[in-house]
């Protein structure tokens, strides 16, 4: 499954603009796609506290 059929599986969350829907990226355990409560797609990644800076190559 790719990450767009991920994304159309999910529905919007109920609440407030604070809660996501999400859903884990298979093979990926520390990977999540979700959505928020405007529809907007998010990658919410799973990182250990030692980590300080991250660099995420691609993001606009």
């Amino acid at each position: 499954m790719n990450l767009i059929e991920l994304y159309d599986s999910l529905s919007f969350p109920d609440g407030n603009e604070k809660v996501f829907n999400a859903i884990q990226i298979p093979e990926y355990s520390n990977f999540r796609i979700a959505i928020d409560i405007e529809g907007n797609p998010i990658i919410l990644l799973s990182v250990s506290n030692a980590i300080k800076n991250i660099a995420l190559k691609n993001f606009a």
